[in-house]
């Protein structure tokens, strides 16, 4: 049990290093800590299990919200940081489809759409969600964004200025 009042430790973190000047995309990953669960709930049989994304939202996730889980994003990327996200992906096993002006890396329930751009910074086009079962619609956020929603699926799309 931990003492009142104190932190508890949540999360392990790395960051990928990237060579080159100007990159803004950053990627990282992350475990949770051992013995957060136990920690936080003040449950000691849970203490020293390793916490799984499953486990985690098992205890988190709430069902009566529309947000079911994010699977997606799509980012326009300079060839040089397209190629370390690459890397990154292919090492820890996303596997990669071509496409026309880029390619899309897959796993089970999560996808990375990337479009190569020249000449243009890195930029966020879109998150992908899976969310309750709702009508078909499309929410104007602003000038810059909209969310449309899909049989199930939704996307945030983010427009230049």
């Amino acid at each position: 049990m931990r003492p009142e009042g104190s932190a508890v430790p949540w999360f392990h973190m790395r960051f990928a290093e990237r060579p080159g000047q100007g990159q803004r995309l950053m990627t990282w990953a992350m475990a949770w800590h051992p013995g957060y669960l136990g920690d936080w709930h003040g449950d000691p049989g849970l203490v020293g299990e390793a916490l799984t994304r499953r486990q985690y939202l098992a205890r988190h996730h709430r069902s009566d919200l529309m947000l079911s889980d994010v699977v997606g994003m799509t980012l326009a990327l300079p060839e040089e940081e397209a190629g370390s996200l690459r890397r990154e992906l292919e090492a820890i096993g996303f596997s990669l489809d071509e496409r026309e002006q880029g390619w899309v890396a897959e796993r089970p329930s999560l996808e990375f759409r990337v479009r190569i751009v020249a000449g243009k910074p890195a930029t966020l086009s879109a998150l992908h969600f899976r969310v309750a079962p709702s009508e078909d619609r499309v929410l104007e956020i602003s000038d810059l964004s909209s969310l449309t929603f899909d049989n199930g699926s939704a996307t945030w799309s983010f427009f230049s200025g």
